[in-house]
């Protein structure tokens, strides 16, 4: 699969035929009337015209142009024609960038109209807007054109098509084309097998790149009866080959669909009867072959394959923190309209005031008044007056829009550059972090950032995880063997089989006891009978593939379709017991103690009932080629295996129901062996009357195949059971505690059944002990299904939302309404709140009536576990989009939720409907390890992948790699926060820096006549955020308010970005009120100090002095309030570690550097723009009147005391402000930050902050109490 290609979540829909085949039962039964009749017909008649044919028909070695127009896959986003539109609208998301588009335009505008003037030229404002966009889409055209590369590439592949007689290349390939596929070669298309290099026609794949398992799997030919088809060596390869090129005949199977687990079909051989056709002789594009070759017919090519249909152009996302960036810009602009406004009226009524006065700016009222001014300015264009009394609409355009070009630089151009410098550097953090390193096959993986939404990793309130490889290693040990009530030790070393670990009293037994004790002689019922059969069953009973040892590897390697039956096969390695080799037909195992001599054992196949999720169980039926015995072996989880047990059995086999459950409890998973042994009627009769039958049937196999094995799995003769360890990653349990005390819900999506996911979630505590659980499950009626959920989400959701009377009234209304209101659940009519609403109580009231809720039990999911399997959540799903919304307002309400059987878009379909039904939109992160992985990861707003045993298509498709799930835990709680701390002060410093400038600027109009001309030299607006770069950059980059040992040791700190505490539209408020507030400050205390000048070029009172002055002021306050903001506690910081691990950089990092080295060049800029040298250098005017007035300014005392003046009273304006916060509005987050302080200055965590007594309320237990393990960071805490 070419980069950029990744599994998408698509809307849920019935298997293929499923309605169709419902609409023809309906017709062939044939109601109880004839009206219903006629209507089930003319239903199927609708449907069949609509849907066209139920299957495909694929002529081998033909070409339908029907089909697949060609082979063709594309992951690109953009095409030559939409990349520009799309690539701009991507840009102009950002809101600022569309304020500042709509600013150059009316600048523009007054420059080529006259209409209005403009204090600021255009050219600037165009052309940095258009220099910042502009990198960013050639960035996103360079990066595209990687993906066009490597499509062009993939399609060009070589490929070997033998049914024609020509190179071809992978985009050549059309349905009915013969291909061959080597080994180590991904499969081109979706292709039915023919022939195979193995026994009996088979082949071994990799379906990593589609599921994520790594274990191989068996694929066999179709069932034909042709002699190419089971070469016999090499030399009949050629053969074999050349035969499936002269096939003739025709496969029919479904349409295209995305069910990677399900194929239905036949083929029909020329003048042969049909022959039933299933998952296992299907290969699907981008398995791995792994057999020396493999021929097949073409079924699905292009975007049919399976593959395609769960695949799409990866999301352009959004990071939430840009989604409130862009609220927050509407509010500030919001502040400038309103001063654009105050300064429009303010003019119109300066006019009325002093209209006689007023001659020199046209005002027709003024000329008329002083009868000299026509004459002697005889081009002065007179005008009428512009204000709220004549003429609003163009009070509006000739005066509000013309007052928003003085305050355009409300919004700082730069904000969105220096945030996204900003990220870069927080990512860099992550990559450099040592804490984050894992090795893996002897290599260090580092964390990996890939994407800017750093920040959204501050503020995650919902976690989707994949199970395996991510929760666990993957690794699967058998550790207790019970035999008759003993127990027996598996392990590699004695700190691996000690009784402490699992709650025993005594040690258990070797493995080596349990091998002495099988070759030990005795009748059927004794000890040493059961012992033998258990290990002979570790060896036998199981679908596990042998891997033949390299020459230079005399080690057999093993592929287990789940790790259980790896780890069993491996245990019985370890008593003696080896499988050596499997055929179709045949296994061949070894017995003798290891590093010994062993005697090889041989065992016929007779009939195989592979692991169903219904039974619980998997059984074998062997003929011991030395003994002539047949011996039935069944092992299955202990609920499904002892209900169908001989009940003499377990009487002999004392009290091991009891030990089973007391490993249980301990976290290993438990299975239950039984052994018996048929006589050759008793297993010709149940394969001549049930077997065979079943698996040659050619409609309904599984059912019949369930119920053959149903028959063979009764008075089971029960020998014994297993404890398997399921080892988990490192710090799992932790990771997910702490996870939980810091409120981030966590859903574990998996495909295992439900009993392995439920023993998984209670060994890493997502379910600790006496925590409820309910279920719902897909094993029962969908009607039950249905009313189990109602019922769930009546006692969670509804119980305190309607009263008595509202349940009388509530059936009446919608029973008068459900007729009418079955249309909203059509496919092309979308639901109203209104409607969704009453949908939803139809709902409750139609499935448990309309007083169900008075008898329901009390709330519990807040402290409880929800668990659900794929199969229930799309019956729901296929019910209605009531049910849909009932089901994620239910789960949300849920402490962990637990959704087993679920497809990989399913995982995608989780986490999309959470952020479509759970108001406000969460944040949600998904993680996973393997390709099936992929659908999920890209759906959430944060994707993370982990790099495990099953390939990097995970890890690829992620905004963020890392080794271990225990990582995430520093990736969420120390990084993400920090990102999300310093990326919310850096906006709204930003906003608030200009805002002040802006301010002032409108209290100077006061005393112009809201004549809209400017008090700044042009100099120190266009530099003016040149000047605080390094403080917002510095901001941004290494501002931190608690150590990460204090954070990862009290999750709750974790609330300020999960609440969106530092950017909400309160945080932008209080803000911009402290702008005006400071505003006011630095202008009025200005202004009152020098107005009583005497108006000279270089007096106290000229403009030019003045205004340098509140520059400078400006400047100043701004730098120091940028110090004073920052949260750090030290005054070296880095990103990461205690220490901060910048080496060199770490001076530079010093706040009181940066502060000393802004107000440098500051000084030495404004210095130079007085001096000759740059009067000289530029022809602006207002430059040339700027000559020398630093100079003079600096030399001024009063320049320094007004500096002083301003300083001190917006200083303690920002002190009362805190202590009034602290005292009466501090959260949880401030009172832990404040004891972090306290705890670092007094090395005693315990003292109490000096506000604490006043904050303590806000501090609920559970924000005061310590992470629940001592690995996640006390240490640097302390």
């Amino acid at each position: 699969m070419a980069e950029g290609a990744e599994m998408v979540p698509m809307t849920p829909r019935e298997e293929p035929g499923t309605t169709v085949a419902k609409a023809e039962a309906m017709a062939k039964a044939g109601p109880k009337t004839g009206k219903k009749k006629s209507l089930s017909q003319k239903l199927l008649r609708q449907m069949s015209s609509r849907q066209g044919p139920e299957t495909r028909k694929v002529r081998v070695g033909g070409y339908d142009p029907t089909h697949s127009k060609d082979n063709v896959v594309t992951t690109s986003k953009f095409t030559w024609w939409n990349f520009l539109p799309l690539a701009l609208m991507a840009e102009f998301r950002r809101m600022a960038n569309l304020y500042f588009l709509c600013v150059a335009i009316l600048m523009l505008l007054a420059e080529e109209t006259g209409w209005y003037n403009t204090p600021y030229p255009s050219v600037w404002t165009v052309g940095v807007l258009a220099f910042l966009i502009s990198i960013s889409v050639l960035n996103a055209g360079l990066t595209d054109l990687k993906r066009h590369r490597a499509d062009a590439k993939m399609n060009a592949t070589p490929v070997t098509v033998v049914s024609r007689d020509h190179a071809t290349k992978l985009r050549h390939i059309r349905p009915g084309d013969v291909v061959v596929v080597h080994r180590g070669e991904t499969a081109p298309v979706d292709f039915v097998v023919l022939a195979g290099a193995g026994e009996a026609a088979t082949c071994y794949i990799d379906t990593a790149a589609i599921d994520g398992e790594t274990s191989l799997k068996l694929r066999r030919a179709a069932p034909l009866t042709q002699p190419w088809q089971d070469p016999k060596g090499e030399t009949d390869d050629a053969q074999a080959i050349e035969g499936s090129t002269q096939f003739k005949g025709e496969v029919e199977c479904d349409l295209p669909n995305e069910h990677v687990n399900a194929f239905t079909g036949s083929i029909t051989p020329d003048g042969e009867s049909v022959k039933a056709l299933g998952k296992e002789h299907v290969i699907l594009r981008g398995s791995e072959v792994h057999s020396l070759w493999v021929v097949g017919v073409c079924v699905y090519a292009g975007f049919e394959t399976k593959l395609a249909k769960n695949m799409r152009e990866a999301p352009i996302k959004f990071s939430q923190l840009d989604r409130i960036a862009n609220s927050a810009v509407i509010v500030i602009l919001c502040f400038q309209f309103a001063l654009s406004f105050a300064s429009a009226a303010g003019m119109s009524g300066f006019e009325r005031a002093n209209d006689k006065d007023l001659w020199y700016t046209g005002l027709k009222s003024s000329i008329d008044a002083h009868s000299s001014v026509s004459a002697k300015w005889a081009d002065l264009e007179p005008r009428d007056r512009q204000d709220l009394g004549f003429g609003f609409l163009t009070f509006v355009i000739m005066r509000v829009y013309q007052r928003l070009t003085p305050y355009c630089f409300f919004v700082p151009m730069s904000l969105y550059v220096t945030f996204d410098l900003a990220k870069i550097s927080q990512m860099k953090y992550i990559d450099w972090d040592a804490e984050m390193v894992h090795p893996v096959d002897g290599v260090d993986v580092h964390a990996k950032a890939r994407s800017l939404s750093v920040t959204d990793l501050g503020q995650v309130k919902y976690i989707f995880s994949d199970k395996t490889g991510t929760l666990t290693r993957n690794e699967m040990k058998l550790r207790r063997v019970v035999v008759r009530g003993k127990c027996y030790g598996l392990g590699e070393k004695h700190d691996e089989v000690c009784a402490a670990d699992y709650g025993e009293k005594d040690d258990p037994l070797s493995c080596k006891a349990l091998y002495d004790l099988a070759q030990e002689k005795g009748k059927t019922d004794s000890e040493a009978w059961c012992a033998l059969k258990m290990v002979e069953s570790f060896m036998l009973c199981n679908t596990v593939i042998v891997e033949q040892p390299e020459e230079d590897d005399d080690k057999v390697h093993y592929q287990a379709e789940s790790p259980d039956e790896g780890a069993l096969v491996e245990g019985g390695k370890m008593c003696g017991y080896t499988l050596s080799a499997r055929t179709q037909k045949e296994l061949v195992g070894s017995v003798g103690p290891p590093h010994s001599p062993a005697v090889t054992t041989k065992y016929e196949i007779l009939a195989t009932n592979e692991f169903d999720n219904d039974r619980k169980r998997m059984s074998i039926v062997l003929r011991d080629l030395q003994t002539k015995k047949i011996v039935f072996f069944c092992k299955g989880a202990d609920s499904s295996m002892l209900e169908r047990a001989d009940p003499a059995s377990i009487e002999r086999s004392g009290d091991f129901t009891k030990t089973i459950d007391a490993y249980a409890v301990t976290g290993l998973r438990t299975l239950v062996y039984s052994a018996n042994e048929w006589s050759e009627k008793q297993w010709s009769e149940w394969n001549s009357k049930h077997y065979e039958p079943a698996s040659t049937s050619l409609q309904g196999r599984e059912e019949k195949l369930r119920a053959a094995a149903d028959v063979a799995e009764r008075n089971l003769d029960v020998i014994g059971a297993t404890a398997i360890e399921d080892r988990l990653q490192e710090g799992v349990p932790e990771t997910i505690a702490t996870l939980a005390a810091a409120e981030i819900r966590l859903w574990v999506l998996t495909g295992d059944k439900r009993e392995t996911a439920i023993e998984i979630a209670r060994s890493c505590r997502l379910i600790v002990e006496d925590m409820p659980v309910d279920v719902l499950a897909s094993d029962v009626a969908e009607q039950t299904l249905v009313a189990d959920l109602c019922q769930l989400y009546a006692r969670e959701v509804t119980r305190d939302q309607y009263t008595k009377a509202q349940k009388g009234l509530a059936p009446f209304s919608l029973k008068l309404k459900r007729y009418a209101k079955q249309c909203v659940y059509g496919k092309d009519k979308a639901l109203t709140p209104e409607e969704l609403e009453e949908a939803i109580e139809n709902e409750l009231v139609k499935r448990l009536g309309p007083d169900a809720r008075v008898n329901l039990d009390p709330p519990r999911a807040g402290r409880s576990a929800l668990v659900l399997d794929g199969g229930a959540v799309r019956v729901l799903f296929a019910a209605g989009p009531a049910l849909e919304v009932i089901l994620f307002r239910l789960l949300a309400q849920y402490k962990a939720v637990l959704a087993c059987r679920v497809t990989p878009k399913q995982k995608a379909q989780f986490v999309k409907l959470v952020q479509t039904h759970i108001k406000p939109k969460p944040v949600t992160l998904a993680i996973g390890d393997g390709a099936n992985d992929v659908n999920m990861i890209m759906q959430a707003q944060v994707g993370v992948g982990i790099c495990g045993l099953e390939g990097r298509q995970a890890v690829n498709a992620a905004d963020f790699a890392i080794g271990q799930f225990r990582f995430l835990l520093r990736l969420l709680l120390v990084h993400g926060r920090w990102a999300y701390r310093r990326s919310a002060t850096l906006i709204l410093f930003s906003f608030y820096k200009n805002a002040v400038m802006a301010y002032c600027l409108f209290f100077y109009s006061t005393s112009t006549g809201f004549s809209g001309t400017s008090v700044y030299q042009s100099h120190f607006t266009s530099a003016y955020n040149i000047y605080l770069a390094a403080q917002i950059f510095w901001l941004g980059m290494f501002d931190r308010d608690a150590d990460e040992g204090w954070i990862l040791s009290h999750p709750r700190c974790y609330d300020s970005g999960r609440l969106n505490l530092d950017l909400s539209l309160k945080a932008v408020l209080a803000w911009q009120v402290n702008a005006v507030l400071h505003g006011i400050v630095i202008y009025y205390v200005g202004y009152g100090a020098m107005r009583h000048g005497r108006g000279g070029v270089y007096d106290s009172g000229s403009l030019g002095i003045f205004g340098t002055t509140l520059m400078i002021v400006i400047a100043v306050s701004m730098n120091f309030k940028a110090f004073v903001s920052s949260r750090t506690i030290n005054n070296v910081t880095g990103g990461c570690g205690e220490e901060g691990g910048l080496g060199p950089l770490g001076f530079m990092a010093s706040h009181k550097v940066v502060l000393f080295l802004n107000l440098a060049f500051f000084f030495g800029m404004s210095w130079y723009a007085s001096t000759p040298a740059c009067a000289e250098d530029t022809t602006a005017a207002d430059m040339m009147e700027y000559w020398g007035v630093t100079h003079h300014t600096f030399a001024a005392g009063h320049t320094w005391l007004v500096a002083l003046l301003v300083f001190g009273t917006w200083l303690f304006v920002d002190w009362v402000a805190l202590a009034c916060k602290w005292n009466f509005n501090a959260t949880a987050v401030d009172a832990l930050v404040e004891r972090s302080h306290i705890a670092r200055w007094t090395l005693d965590p315990s003292t109490k902050p000096f506000f604490f007594s006043k904050v303590a309320h806000v501090l609920p237990a559970e924000a005061q109490r310590v992470a629940p393990t001592e690995k996640v960071g006390r240490e640097s805490a302390e």
